[in-house]
């Protein structure tokens, strides 16, 4: 609504007072005040040429006026009540208390905002802003004093600088960080050894001595100076301290990558390295055993691995071994006896220091960023193979980024590389002619089942580190359930499936006293065995927790026997109960007061054995095409049979399906087994999935022991 402006005039015919009213609502509108007040935040305009246009024109910038003052003058209450009366109750109130507080609010959000932006910065570039951070601290680079870096108070890590050079300052930013590995790429020149990465880079003054050799020599004869004369006890006259002053005896690897002509590059390299030779700081293989001191050198690339071998009695340059061959030879540890030179292993720890390879190139992309179970497989089998050899594992062109992706790699890396190295398991128990007794035993009602219920804690991993796998057992027992008074001797006939690595150990096995459980076994004398021992079972490095998924397994397939109790001995094997057992065992650990043998309690259940092979041993090729298509009908029933009684089958797969022989007693072809992963209620017992089901065939779903539906 507009409000016209009314005014009297005098008889003169002058204006003698006024009250102007913009277009705006009525509780806008604010009365002519006296002279002594604040009139600069009332809006009166003089009634001069007060035409429409100029009304127009004089009404829109009051409007924009009005808008940039309440932008402006957040401080200012804008309360009518608070302009009329100041020192008002109210006016008070908001000036000193509402105004302030939510000025804080607005201050302290502004400042959160900005500290988010910058944690992400930091998240996403550190390297970027630590070189900006740099030139901004030293404009005119760093000063000299930075080349004499020491490394006191520096703690080692387990970590190598690939392609050093590129640092700041080569060799010295690794050793402040604390990395106990540098990598250096050289080209001959002149008879010399340039440093660099590709021939476009090369530098006459960047060379192996000027930026390793020399340093080094020079670090070590300075730490060695007074390392003579307070030389340790266990070793005398021979003791050479090394880079780290928090850690004398850790060695520093110095990895050289041969770029091109191998045969000179290894002369200059071995005449370049006689003055740490002579000064007694390489790392050398004395004919029998590994002599270690503060440098090791390891060649890579086109470094003639002849020349390693040629000499068997000495030999201070040792070679990056191929890691993605090693599982296809034959390990040194193998033989009981020391091998003959016809079974010398190519790679050992006699001419190797690393087994390295390409992770982008042997492991490949990881899927929804987390290792696959064959990745995961992969990995250990190449672990394995290079500490079989007494090498360490390097993987290089591991993920960068994100972040979050890196990290998952280097975790798990690292927790596989520390297990399979620090922490030898007893050997497995499970062999042909092993005897033991099992016990009846009710089981507890089935775990849990969600979707992080069996990843393993920090805790957890951190126990991992420090305890010995055997101490972990004996602290984890599994769930109690209630034993029964039924007792059974069993010996091991042929092993199924044994071995570190697997959710269960299965084998075959024959019952010593079936006359004291006739109702039990009625006569059967062979039976399959299937043992839930967390000692041996793949906790894939750390990630899950053995104990959870061992009770996950026994309590889930015993449960799911006894409700499918009318299907056995026709779709699944017969079931001849739940049992516990305990087993003596030795902790192999470096004290030899901790080599005691001690009991641990597993669980296990037995079950009907049945003859044929798998769907995965049988080819596809040998059965005619109407075979195959009754077979996938039987397999697609049974399923949907179970899921009729609410039991959602996670792991129906080819290996799990036995093919029955003709002529047997049995009415169908198909055996299924297999039930650990069993869920009831066909959904996961998730607060917030509890009424989502899944079907085979949906959405790839991950569970807390690593299957997948």
């Amino acid at each position: 609504m507009a409000y016209e402006v009314s005014r009297d005039q005098s008889e003169e015919g002058e204006p003698s007072s006024s009250r102007v009213f913009a277009k705006h609502s009525p509780l806008e509108m604010v009365p002519e005040v006296e002279s002594d007040q604040d009139e600069s935040s009332f809006e009166a305009l003089p009634l001069t040429n007060f035409g429409p246009k100029r009304r127009r024109r004089r009404t829109t910038t009051r409007v924009h006026r009005s808008r940039l003052r309440s932008l402006c003058s957040f401080w200012k209450c804008r309360h009518l009540y608070c302009h009329i009366h100041p020192y008002s109750r109210r006016a008070m109130l908001c000036r000193f208390v509402k105004r302030p507080f939510w000025g804080a609010v607005i201050v302290l959000g502004l400042l959160k905002i900005a500290s988010l932006f910058w944690s992400g910065l930091v998240y996403l570039f550190p390297d970027d802003l630590d070189a900006r951070l740099d030139a901004w601290v030293f404009p005119a680079g760093r000063p000299s004093i930075f080349s004499h870096w020491t490394t006191h108070g520096v703690v080692p890590v387990r970590c190598h600088s690939h392609n050093d050079y590129w640092r700041d300052v080569p060799l010295h930013s690794a050793l402040t960080a604390g990395c106990i590995g540098v990598e250096a790429d050289v080209w001959p020149s002149n008879n010399d050894l340039l440093v660099g990465h590709t021939p476009f880079t090369l530098h006459h003054e960047v060379t192996l001595q000027s930026l390793y050799l020399n340093p080094l020599l020079d670090l070590l004869q300075k730490h060695n100076t007074r390392s003579s004369q307070l030389e340790p006890a266990h070793h005398p006259g021979s003791f050479r301290a090394g880079v780290f002053s928090s850690d004398p005896s850790q060695t520093l690897v110095l990895l050289i990558d041969f770029k091109e002509q191998p045969e000179a590059t290894w002369s200059m390299v071995t005449e370049q390295l006689q003055p740490l030779r002579d000064g007694d700081y390489l790392t050398y293989f004395n004919g029998t055993d590994i002599i270690t001191r503060p440098l090791t050198v390891v060649v890579t690339g086109d470094a003639p691995f002849d020349r390693i071998t040629s000499n068997q009695t000495y030999q201070d340059i040792f070679y990056d071994a191929p890691l993605d061959q090693l599982a296809l030879l034959p390990p040194s540890t193998e033989q009981p006896d020391p091998p003959g030179p016809e079974t010398e292993p190519t790679y050992s720890y006699k001419n190797s220091y690393y087994a390295s390879v390409d992770f982008r190139k042997t492991v490949g992309s990881l899927s929804r960023n987390r290792f696959s179970q064959g990745q995961l497989e992969l990995v250990r089998k190449q672990v394995e193979a290079a500490h079989a050899r007494g090498l360490k594992v390097r993987y290089w062109g591991t993920p960068s980024w994100p972040r979050g992706l890196r990290n998952h790699v280097w975790h798990v890396l690292i927790n596989m590389d520390y297990f399979e190295f620090a922490r030898v398991k007893p050997p497995i128990p499970y062999t042909k002619g092993w005897r033991f007794s099992a016990r009846s035993h009710a089981t507890p009602a089935p775990t849990p089942v969600t979707l992080d219920g069996c990843r393993n804690s920090d805790n957890g991993r951190e126990e991992r580190a420090t305890l010995s796998s055997v101490d972990r057992c004996c602290k984890h027992p599994p769930l109690p359930g209630d034993l029964g008074q039924q007792t059974v001797d069993l010996e091991v006939l042929d092993p199924i499936r044994v071995g570190d690595g697997h959710s269960a150990q299965v084998f075959n096995v024959r019952v010593l006293n079936p006359e004291s459980n006739t109702e039990t076994f009625q006569g059967t004398r062979e039976l399959v065995a299937k043992v839930y021992d967390p000692l041996y079972l793949n906790d894939l490095g750390g990630y899950l927790n053995p104990f959870l998924c061992v009770d996950k397994h026994y309590t889930h397939e015993a449960h799911t026997y006894r409700v499918l109790s009318d299907l056995q001995g026709d779709l699944i094997p017969r079931f001849y109960g739940s049992y516990s057992t305990d087993i003596e065992c030795q902790d192999i650990g470096d004290d030899a007061e901790k080599d005691e043998i001690r009991p641990r309690t597993v669980r296990l259940i037995l079950i009907e054995h049945i003859p044929g092979r798998s769907m995965l041993q049988a080819g596809p090729g040998n059965f005619p095409q109407r075979d195959r298509q009754q077979i996938m009908k039987s397999v697609i029933e049974f399923e949907s049979e179970v899921y009729r009684r609410d039991i959602l089958l996670t792991d129906l797969s080819p290996r799990n399906v036995m093919m029955v022989p003709p002529g047997s007693r049995r009415q169908c072809s198909l055996v299924f087994l297999d039930f650990a992963g069993a869920l009831f209620g066909r959904k996961l017992d998730e607060p917030l999935l509890a009424g989502r089901e899944f079907f085979l065939g949906s959405t790839s779903l991950q569970f807390c022991d690593g299957r997948r539906v």
